[in-house]
């Protein structure tokens, strides 16, 4: 009789066990917008009521907020005089902090209200017997229930806060009770078989031990996000697996729509309306959300209700997106339609779109506050004048970092390949990674009619890894099109002339969707080829590399012009615009060519093993 490991408060995992797995898709989406997404399905598994519709939690979660906000700022900019600018600003603001307050307490409300629901499952399980009855001598009746709830009260509450709490660590030995396992029993995959390990297990073991768990016992946690990735871990263990391939947000399952796009796919059907028909509610609210967004925007637009938003502009807007899809068109539609749903295309570039977006302005910010904090420390180190005044404080940064060439290069270098390139794949390999959809899951597990599952299984290895590659690079060309909205709208001077040039500049160098293909050779190679040292270090690492190059040579050039005499000639700054152009364009051919090397070899290794899978299944029959 072997044993299990049961954690404290009768937890099958730690709190702290994020990551522990490579291979669970669910913890991506644990730290991705605090948990909602995640939180909002687990929600939906625990709790008997019906859950209110996709559209009402959407209007209250995300709707609401933003309507107000946007009304905010259009009565700023009709009514704010320059004496009442300020004011207006931190009214904004304040509503933003007030909003941001009430969305957190009212989730957590709901969060304790789940944990405490799969507490009490979790209790009713252990004392059935396999068959699933209780025996006479451990019928548990309602008191004790309540009476078990009472002690983990404390636990229960605190996993879930309102913004950031410290909580009982459980990954010690003297949290940990060892249960026997009887045969037949489920026993969780942890306990089964070690999984492997990549980058991202080694450093959040690092973390885990580092954020108090380490030295206090103490768990640090921020919104409940690993409290939710506990209860997900929990519930893959208390419920059937069908009950769990289900898509996020609309919670329909996959067996209600994947049998038809199967068919799609058998009959070879290239009508882009019968691809239309066969989409998830999820996708085609997606679609729908998209289309009155741009709807709005027009309205916004042909009103003239904001004097920085004209005709033009919005012209400026669905050229992005046009951009965009176009790729999309090239890389899906053309040459590999069959090979990935069009359902599962839409989940991805919103995935990129709104998620992998989320995730790197949240990192790339708290990367830069660190690398802000240290370069503010060295200035004043080397400054021999303490007390200076912010202005001088930014005047004396500017003259030491114009005056020590080595000591910019690092800085920039930390901030293309960590800040930047880092940041950016790893949340463009998170934004595909926690996509759950049936065009990508193992056949074996994928609860369909037997048909279904039948054809699925066919399906060429080539196929399959062609479909990872669309995929990835559906999520990067949403994050590349939220990122462009961004630069020309934010971070652009507003003029349309300023606008039209960031966008053909940003379009002319696809750096996000030429990195994504070359991450899905590894990937490919992980799943598909089954190379077990494929992992998403060296997923990674390619793709790093030949972004961060790309971000550095545009960084480092921008750096030595400034620095350089201001009496430059224009035939001195166009040589700077030359080179910037020419570095540009020799590392996008440079990451084009190493795909397409890569990917020839890999295509014909997964031929190879399309024949030998071929050859068995005949000396079978």
């Amino acid at each position: 009789m072997s044993r299990s490991r049961s954690y404290r408060g009768g937890w099958s995992t730690s709190i702290c066990d994020l990551f522990s797995d490579p291979r669970r898709r669910s913890d991506c989406c644990a730290i991705t917008c605090c948990g909602l997404l995640l939180s909002d399905r687990n929600a939906h598994l625990v709790l008997d009521e019906q859950r209110p519709s996709w559209w009402k939690r959407f209007c209250c979660n995300i709707g609401f907020p933003v309507m107000v906000l946007l009304v905010l700022n259009i009565l700023a900019v009709f009514l704010a005089t320059e004496e009442t600018l300020d004011t207006w600003i931190w009214s904004i603001r304040l509503t933003m902090l007030v909003l941001i307050i009430f969305l957190l307490h009212r989730g957590q409300k709901e969060r304790i209200q789940v944990r405490r629901a799969l507490v009490t499952k979790m209790y009713e399980k252990r004392h059935r017997n396999e068959e699933g009855q209780r025996d006479e001598t451990d019928i548990v009746d309602e008191p004790s229930a309540d009476y078990h709830l009472q002690l983990n009260a404390h636990d229960i509450r605190n996993a879930h806060g309102t913004c950031c709490l410290c909580f009982p660590c459980s990954a010690y030995p003297k949290d940990i009770i060892y249960n026997e396992i009887r045969q037949g029993d489920r026993v969780d995959s942890h306990i089964q078989e070690t999984p492997p390990s990549d980058v991202c297990t080694c450093l959040w073991s690092c973390l885990r031990w580092c954020c108090c768990g380490g030295t206090l016992g103490w768990w640090i946690q921020c919104c409940g996000m690993c409290a939710i990735g506990q209860e997900d871990r929990e519930l893959e263990l208390l419920l059937d697996p069908k009950l769990l391939q289900i898509d996020y947000i609309t919670f329909q399952s996959f067996s209600e729509y994947y049998p038809e796009i199967l068919a799609l796919r058998e009959s070879r059907n290239g009508n882009l309306f019968a691809h239309w028909k066969a989409l998830s509610l999820l996708s085609y609210n997606l679609m729908k959300i998209l289309i009155v967004c741009l709807l709005a925007l027009a309205i916004v637009a042909l009103l003239q209700l904001d004097p920085n938003f004209q005709f033009q502009n919005l012209m400026v807007v669905l050229a992005t997106f046009g951009q965009a899809f176009v790729v999309i068109w090239v890389c899906h539609w053309m040459w590999h339609r069959f090979d990935l749903s069009t359902d599962a295309l839409v989940k991805y570039f919103a995935s990129g779109f709104c998620l992998s977006v989320f995730l790197a302005i949240v990192n790339e910010s708290i990367v830069g506050v660190i690398v802000s904090a240290v370069s503010y420390l060295i200035v004043f180190i080397a400054n021999e004048d303490p007390l200076l005044t912010p202005d001088e404080v930014e005047e004396a940064k500017a003259n030491f970092f114009s005056n020590n060439l080595a000591v910019t290069s690092i800085f920039v270098f930390v901030n293309a390949f960590i800040s930047a390139a880092t940041v950016e794949e790893v949340s463009k390999y998170f934004g595909f990674w926690m996509v759950d959809t049936p065009d990508l899951m193992n056949p074996q597990k994928l609860i369909l009619g037997e048909g279904e599952q039948r054809h699925i299984s066919q399906s060429s290895l080539a196929s399959q890894g062609a479909a990872i590659t669309v995929a990835m690079v559906a999520v990067a060309t949403g994050f590349a099109c939220s990122e462009n909205l961004l630069y020309v709208f934010v971070y652009t001077t507003p003029s349309l002339n300023n606008e039209i040039a960031t966008l053909l500049a940003r379009s002319l160098f696809p750096v996000h969707p030429m990195c994504a293909a070359i991450q899905s050779i590894g990937v490919v190679k992980r799943d598909i080829e089954g190379n077990s040292r494929s992992q998403m270090g060296m997923i990674l690492l390619p793709a790093i590399i030949l972004h961060g190059a790309f971000d550095f040579s545009l960084m480092f050039l921008d750096v030595l012009q400034r620095t350089s005499d201001s009496q430059n000639t224009t035939e001195e700054m166009d040589n700077f615009e030359k080179l910037s152009l020419i570095l540009s364009l020799s590392m996008v051919v440079i990451g084009i060519l190493y795909y397409f090397v890569l990917s020839g070899y890999q295509r014909k290794r997964l031929f190879v093993l399309d024949e030998s899978r071929q050859a068995a299944h005949e000396t079978l029959v």
